[in-house]
């Protein structure tokens, strides 16, 4: 699979009106991550006999800033296509399981944020829960409540 993207990498995409609004934001993700154990997960295996899940007390935010040309095309675009998860891998390994990439489009005037983030953290992580989360801290609304992400039932 060498080359080949990541079958299991999702992506999202998000915009912000200025930097302030865009480091907020990621300062409220930063709370969330340090709060939640599955958010400072990685997978190891090599020279194990079985895989693990091995939780860490500290992860560095994974965060990626890139200029991009946003004179030639939508940089949107441009983003998605040097970071296509259809091309790209994510290495589990490494806690947390999820890369931010931020790139300022000076044509629109707004902060975009891609997200890259690996299935497992679907699995016992409820993305929208924690998108409110996010938020609510964003907006000044933290409470202790606030920042528990349910984990998935079944």
């Amino acid at each position: 699979m060498e080359g080949e993207g990541d079958v299991y990498l999702n992506s999202r995409l998000e915009s912000f009106s200025t930097r302030s609004h865009l480091d907020s934001y990621l300062s409220a993700v930063w709370a969330v991550i340090n709060r939640h154990d599955i958010l400072r997960t990685a997978v190891m295996w090599e020279g194990l006999r079985e895989p693990v899940q091995v939780v860490y007390k500290n992860v560095v935010l994974p965060l990626t800033e890139v200029v991009l040309d946003s004179g030639t095309e939508n940089v949107a675009e441009q983003l998605w296509s040097r970071f296509d998860p259809r091309r790209n891998r994510l290495d589990i390994s490494q806690a947390p399981m999820l890369r931010l990439i931020v790139t300022h489009d000076t044509t629109q005037e707004k902060w975009l944020l891609q997200w890259w983030y690996s299935h497992l953290l679907g699995i016992t992580w409820r993305w929208r829960s924690c998108k409110k989360r996010y938020r609510r801290i964003y907006w000044g609304r933290r409470t202790n409540y606030l920042l528990h992400c349910p984990s998935a039932t079944w």
